[in-house]
């Protein structure tokens, strides 16, 4: 095998393991969610990374609800970017 081509062979192995180990973080955060043991905080860190990832629009209606709600009430920007925890509980 040429060398440019084990390099490639080598990259595209890393690149798909971080990938999953990317999925499996966000797969565990998603569990420690819907069992109730993910913190305020937490939560709104994850709901953060699912809208500026494009996740959200993966999951169940849910979870778009909740993402579609924190925007509005300013939470969350629309590029999933916290911009005031303070409204979280908040109408």
């Amino acid at each position: 095998m040429p060398m440019h081509e084990a390099r490639h062979v080598s990259y595209s192995m890393h690149s798909s393991s971080k990938t999953l180990k990317s999925m499996t973080d966000l797969l565990d955060k998603i569990i420690l969610y819907e069992t109730g043991y993910l913190s305020d905080k937490d939560t709104l860190k994850l709901f953060a990374e699912l809208i500026k990832t494009g996740d959200i629009l993966s999951l169940q209606g849910h979870y778009q609800r909740t993402a579609r709600q924190l925007i509005e009430r300013g939470v969350i920007n629309q590029n999933g970017v916290i911009i005031n925890s303070i409204n979280l509980n908040h109408e």
